[in-house]
């Protein structure tokens, strides 16, 4: 280390470590701490690389290969989506790249190790609907939200993840389409039955209007709510009446929790004979965590848009 000018940050952090389980230190520090280490870390590995060994790694790792779609037609889809959904009550949003650390972790049943985690107390944005649910809980604490009727948010966004898929032309970054809805407990599921119809009528739009299909919305019952069988069975009814141009059913097994609160559906699409599921969504309890206010509520939904331009 004698070659390398240690920022000073980096300095005093190094001087709170102890001895013992050099993780179990690291982890113990301020997350400015912990950044200023990971910034001369970083400054140091990089100043090692070669041009030549850049190449190499740049040639073998699938975090930075270029994914194997049409990126004009993605791009118009993009467009033509948030447009759509635009015109459907849905404020569209230009994410950031980077998320919080822990957004999808600390909030969900999401491991850390599937999350590229970056410097600076961030991490590469896994999954947009949490940072929707976060610019929403945000919206909220600040007073820039009111009144009764839920909000509805979306994006598209090119998220990277960190477990390896393997199959021709995988690599670890594709795009969705998410959308969230947010808003209060006002009794009798009024807002679950709302927001569930807002989402409904807008996949259907999207798959009909822009990719000439059909869906079908499989409904899944899980735990969460006191009367979980009451909520499924009024979302059953209340969504066929909204979207009865699809097929909405009942999954013949409850699911066992943890994710989703009270009512999980996926969107499956049917290609050549073949049932191709391309989308999910349902109930989860970020707000109420986040905001500390158990009548908040929030419905969440993303499709893939990679798969789309292969259906």
């Amino acid at each position: 280390m004698e070659d390398f000018l240690l920022h000073p940050a980096a300095r005093r952090a190094l001087a709170k470590l102890v001895d013992g389980d050099p993780i179990s230190g690291l982890a113990s520090l301020s997350p400015s701490d912990v950044g200023a280490l990971q910034l001369a870390l970083s400054e140091m590995v990089a100043g090692r690389i070669s041009p030549p060994a850049l190449l190499r790694r740049d040639m073998a790792d699938p975090f930075a290969q270029p994914a194997g779609v049409d990126a004009l037609a993605l791009r118009r889809m993009e467009a033509d989506l948030l447009s759509l959904a635009q015109g459907m009550g849905f404020e569209p949003l230009q994410l950031s790249p980077v998320s919080p650390l822990g957004a999808c972790s600390a909030v969900a049943t999401v491991h850390q190790n599937k999350v590229l985690s970056a410097v600076r107390g961030l991490e590469v944005t896994a999954d947009p609907t949490n940072a929707l649910a976060l610019h929403y809980c945000a919206r909220v604490k600040e007073g820039t939200l009111g009144g009764s009727a839920p909000v509805h948010m979306c994006a598209t966004h090119r998220v990277v993840r960190g477990q390896r898929f393997h199959g021709p032309g995988l690599v670890q970054h594709f795009t969705l389409f998410a959308a969230i809805s947010g808003g209060y407990d006002s009794g009798s599921y009024a807002f679950e039955k709302e927001a569930l119809a807002a989402h409904g009528a807008l996949y259907q739009s999207i798959f009909s209007t822009l990719f000439g299909k059909e869906m079908r919305v499989v409904l899944r019952k899980m735990p969460g709510y006191t009367d979980a069988e009451g909520l499924i069975e009024r979302l059953l009814g209340h969504l066929r009446q909204t979207i009865p141009k699809s097929t909405v059913e009942r999954h013949a097994e409850d699911g066992d929790g943890g994710y989703y609160q009270g009512m999980q559906f996926s969107i499956l699409l049917e290609k050549e004979g073949q049932i191709i599921p391309n989308g999910d969504g349902g109930f989860v309890d970020w707000p109420q965590t986040l905001l500390a206010n158990r009548k908040q509520r929030m419905l969440i939904s993303a499709i893939g848009l990679d798969r789309m331009l292969s259906i």
